[in-house]
């Protein structure tokens, strides 16, 4: 089975990998965004040398090879928040969700996609978009605790009924 973690910037989704491989949950763990990196560089970069749209067909080629290479074992793998490629059929969408996603959330130690916008603008212009995407392709929503405390407790509630 694969787990594909999708959500906003800054909802837990790499957290999420990492506490679910902390946990020993049976599966090879991914982030799409570092996978990126460890192959063609920094995102930031690519986003500024190359365009969004050549990002987005970087994005789907690896996360094809990805997949592509998994041996019939479960995978769990983060998207980028602004994945708009086309995931595996038979791949279980889980939405990643914060309460704070709606009041959002700035990162300036994240690489910005438009350099004319501040974060905040930045973070405005895409919300709406995706939000309306998680909406339509979710399979599951786990919306995480702000207290970093209580998200070991609920992904192991959470994902026992997805790979007991």
């Amino acid at each position: 089975m694969i787990l594909l973690l999708m959500g906003h910037r800054g909802a837990g989704k790499s957290h999420v990998l990492k506490e679910l491989q902390a946990l020993g949950f049976p599966a090879a763990f991914f982030d799409l965004d570092q996978e990126i990196e460890k192959r063609k560089g920094s995102i930031a970069e690519i986003f500024e040398n190359l365009g969004e749209s050549q990002f987005r067909q970087i994005e789907q080629e690896i996360l094809n090879d990805v997949v592509g290479n998994l041996k019939n074992e479960n995978a769990v793998i983060a998207l980028g928040a602004g994945f708009e490629g086309v995931t595996p059929k038979d791949a279980v969408k889980i939405w990643i969700r914060r309460e704070s996603d709606v009041s959002g959330r700035i990162f300036l130690n994240r690489p910005s996609l438009e350099k004319d916008l501040s974060p905040l603008n930045e973070w405005e212009k895409r919300f709406h978009s995706r939000e309306e995407k998680f909406k339509a392709e979710h399979d599951d929503v786990l919306t995480l605790p702000e207290g970093r405390w209580l998200v070991r407790k609920v992904l192991l509630e959470f994902f026992k009924t997805w790979m007991p």
